[in-house]
């Protein structure tokens, strides 16, 4: 537990900040955020399985955006990776702002029922949910289909991955869980996040991730912690996002 700006959270990255007084992890850290023996055999089950297929980015990525506002523009964040570290790879765009809430959500249930590589959405959010519309709830994994490959998910907005409650998963943790659908793994934050300093977070690690440089999503995602480090920009914002999933996964 740590206090952040804003409120107390939890940090899994502070375990692996062992080097120095920074907030910069020197070890890849990842739970698999079981609370029963049957659901760690689900969730190892899941990873075997998606392993033997393997990670392909140029299978496809989805951004998913809520509507700009004061907090930010969250379609511009997501241009900016689409024309980006995403330049060249098949991109979906679903924005909350230019389709509508239904609509929004159908289409973020298709895109996971198609198994993309590579998932992000960007806005505002809760525990258990995205966006003020709610365009994506915990509840909707009843509905998501059984897919052979989930895709690696990326929630920059605020405590979608609060993994910490005892009584409730958080959405991030249910799409982990989910068996033979949603996530394969989440990065999502325990905490409040910034739009600007998570901006740069999201842009570094889908790079390194889709780079091919890295064998392990751990390497990827320690790669992406020095770049946005040296970025200078709110270094909290190491200690709030937190990886549900396996660092050893295979990215090559």
């Amino acid at each position: 537990m740590f206090r952040s700006t804003w409120l107390w959270t939890a940090s899994d990255p502070a375990y692996g900040s062992v080097n120095g007084e920074d907030s910069l992890p020197d070890l890849a850290v990842g739970r698999l955020p079981a609370s029963s023996p049957e659901q760690a055999e689900s969730l190892v089950a899941k990873l075997v399985a998606f392993e033997q297929d393997g990670f392909d980015p140029s299978a496809g990525a989805v951004l998913v955006a809520d509507n700009p506002d004061r907090a930010g523009n969250f379609e511009s964040d997501a241009d900016d990776i689409a024309s980006g570290p995403l330049a060249g790879y098949p991109t979906e765009k679903i924005y909350l702002g230019r389709l509508g809430t239904e609509p929004t959500r159908s289409a973020i249930l298709g895109a996971f029922d198609r198994g993309a590589s590579l998932m992000s959405y960007v806005g505002h959010g809760g525990i258990t949910i995205w966006a003020t519309e709610n365009v994506l709830l915990s509840d909707d994994l009843a509905k998501l289909s059984p897919q052979a490959r989930q895709p690696l998910l990326f929630t920059m907005n605020c405590l979608n991955g609060y993994f910490f409650a005892p009584a409730f998963d958080s959405l991030a943790e249910a799409l982990v869980k989910a068996p033979d659908k949603g996530a394969i793994a989440a990065l999502s934050p325990s905490g409040l996040s910034l739009d600007a300093p998570a901006h740069l977070y999201h842009t570094a690690l889908v790079a390194q991730v889709v780079s091919g440089q890295h064998a392990r999503l751990g390497d990827a995602i320690l790669a992406a912690q020095n770049d946005y480090a040296n970025t200078g920009a709110f270094p909290e914002l190491l200690r709030v996002y937190n990886l549900l999933g396996d660092p050893a996964m295979r990215v090559r």
